[in-house]
């Protein structure tokens, strides 16, 4: 297939492109299975609330409509997968005026690299990745249309509800403050900043608002519980450098350092992605940063390409991506198609037999434990069992002992006390110690099973006792996990009213 057909309008370029890489996003979201952080998102999303336990609410908002419709892979994945298109057809658009060959070419290399084509994963970087990109864009149209302060103010809603999907939105907060207050400072601007700023605020003081009522439990997962591993590392460092050079590309980001800097620092996108990238790098001097961080901010640098680079450097730059994407998405295909038996007796990518058996087949062992045992309260003692459990059976599962700082949702749903003298099934991919669970019921039972030759436990808890549990298991995790910081006002406890209030 040709990149360039000269007897084809732009538009119809773009809308090919466009429906041959949702194809392939929708194949690879059908047959990738569901994977434990999406179930868990699912649960924000049939449990509605103004907020998360880890994070801002917005990924609930965005799939509470779509599982009504179900749950199969294909639905909980549409944000994802329609990601392509939304950033795809704006980028077009915002370019078209100025050349509608250099937009459509700028559009498809969009849509074809890794973040795009390979994007069918759903998670809180979703919203964040398509409110994100929005602000930005109707920033620049603001900028375009000689400082219009209603495409500011649409820029400060649509960075509103990316803060409303997740914390980083704050660094492009910080990218237009830096840019507006420092380098390209006017009056206009400045009420530009200020209307950025007031369209954001309400979902600011909602966010603040929730966390008062629950502990600051976004405080107490992003800055403490999940950074005990703070350390300078030249590992980190470079981790996050490929991550960079994988997102982006080699090619795009030599072109990059090789612009020339005097006229980069005139530009209003140049800021709006180095700022966010720059505070990534410097973190990642003493904190590992996941491949997903700085994903909000990796398609400003493909507009800056169509803004900035020539017709012809954009059209190499294309051909190159088609590979870039290319390759990784037939090593997809190539494991997605090794039978599970060739892969039996050696470990795979660091995952045992077991792992892979319940990574592709756990909706038929879940429904096969949930038809076995159909009156039982349904527990694990992980969040991402528990999570898939609900996944797919429908039927919520607790997450059973102390757990971790990972998936603690759980102590927002779960009240333990209405389980007193229930009946537990507890499943888990790994062994259960007899010992660890019989304090908490009067009669235990351990079970094995195997499932295409792999070996999954459970076990049977009949009369839960949930004083024992009230003083054992719930009372570590109020110490441990809602604790309110000394230095921020709160309201009284949930958990502590909910356990421990007499």
């Amino acid at each position: 297939m040709k990149l360039y057909f000269s007897s084809a309008s732009s538009a119809r370029r773009v809308l090919f492109a466009l429906i041959c890489i949702l194809t392939i996003k929708c194949l690879l979201a059908y047959f990738i299975p569901i994977t434990a952080d999406e179930a868990y998102y699912a649960i924000w999303g049939a449990y509605l609330s103004g907020g998360g336990y880890d994070h801002p609410p917005m990924i609930g908002f965005v799939l509470y409509p779509l599982l009504q419709w179900g749950h199969h892979a294909l639905i909980l994945r549409l944000p994802a997968i329609f990601s392509s298109l939304i950033l795809g057809v704006v980028t077009y658009l915002y370019l078209k005026q100025e050349d509608p060959e250099r937009a459509a070419l700028t559009s498809i290399l969009l849509m074809l690299a890794p973040i795009s084509l390979l994007n069918i994963i759903i998670t809180t970087d979703t919203p964040l990745f398509i409110f994100s990109f929005l602000s930005v864009m109707c920033v620049l149209q603001a900028l375009k249309k000689n400082d219009d302060s209603r495409w500011f103010a649409l820029g400060g809603l649509c960075l509103g509800l990316a803060f409303f999907s997740k914390y980083f939105a704050c660094l492009l907060g910080l990218a237009y403050a830096f840019y507006f207050l420092f380098v390209a400072r006017t009056r206009a601007r400045l009420i530009g900043l200020g209307l950025l700023a007031l369209f954001t605020l309400p979902f600011v003081l909602q966010n603040i608002y929730w966390n008062y009522q629950h502990d600051w439990s976004n405080i107490l997962f992003n800055i403490y519980n999940r950074n005990n591993d703070i350390g300078f590392s030249l590992k980190t460092i470079f981790q996050y450098l490929l991550f960079l050079v994988y997102l982006a590309t080699p090619p795009l980001l030599l072109a990059l350092a090789n612009y020339s800097k005097s006229q980069l620092k005139k530009q209003a996108l140049f800021y709006f992605f180095f700022i966010p990238l720059l505070l990534f790098f410097i973190l990642s001097s003493f904190k590992p940063i996941g491949l997903h961080w700085p994903l909000a901010f990796i398609p400003l640098i493909y507009v800056w390409a169509g803004l900035y680079l020539s017709t012809e450097n954009l059209r190499k730059l294309l051909k190159f991506t088609m590979y870039w994407s290319g390759i990784p998405l037939l090593l997809i295909v190539i494991l997605l198609s090794i039978p599970l038996k060739a892969v039996q007796d050696r470990p795979i990518l660091g995952l045992n037999y077991n792992k892979i058996v319940y990574f592709f087949h756990h909706k038929t062992i879940n429904v096969f434990l949930k038809e076995k045992y159909p009156a039982y309260s349904y527990a694990s003692p992980n969040y991402a069992d528990a999570s898939l459990f609900f996944y797919d059976t429908h039927h919520y599962a607790s997450v059973f002992l102390k757990g971790s700082y990972h998936g603690r949702e759980d102590d927002l749903i779960t009240d333990f006390k209405i389980l007193k003298h229930k009946n537990f099934l507890i499943f888990s991919r790994t062994p259960l110690l007899y010992k660890d669970y019989k304090p908490y019921f009067r009669q235990v039972t351990l079970h094995t099973f195997y499932y295409k030759k792999a070996l999954f436990y459970y076990l049977i808890g009949r009369k839960f006792n949930y004083p024992v549990y009230r003083d054992n298991i719930l009372k570590p995790i109020n110490d441990n996990y809602w604790i309110d910081p000394p230095y921020l006002p709160h309201a009284p406890s949930f958990f502590y009213l909910k356990y421990f209030k007499s």
